[in-house]
């Protein structure tokens, strides 16, 4: 059984697995941070994650093309983009200024 890889699908599928990650934890962070200013949190809450994972199913299903190691690929993606972001949040959270102490 002679199993080929086509790269640049599968690139394409890392890049856009990437995409929806920074998507979905991008919007996250954003839904968090705006979320104490709603009258009703609860709902935005819900209709975030709603959103969220309806695009995230949608974009996955898309990227993969009915082949399961795209599918792998865009979910490394999806992990990476996460980890960048929760460092960059990370490091933008904990600088600050010199004259202020928490």
């Amino acid at each position: 059984m002679n199993m080929t890889v086509d790269w640049l699908p599968m690139m394409g599928a890392l890049a856009g697995g990437a995409a929806l990650g920074a998507l979905f934890f991008g919007g996250l962070y954003w839904t968090t941070e705006h979320v104490i200013h709603c009258k009703r949190p609860a709902a935005v809450l819900m209709t975030s994650l709603l959103m969220r994972g309806a695009i995230v199913v949608v974009g996955f299903y898309w990227l993969m093309e009915g082949a399961p190691i795209r599918a792998l690929a865009a979910l490394v993606g999806f992990i990476i983009a996460r980890s960048a972001l929760v460092r960059a949040l990370r490091s933008k959270t904990t600088k600050t200024p010199p004259n202020e102490t928490h």
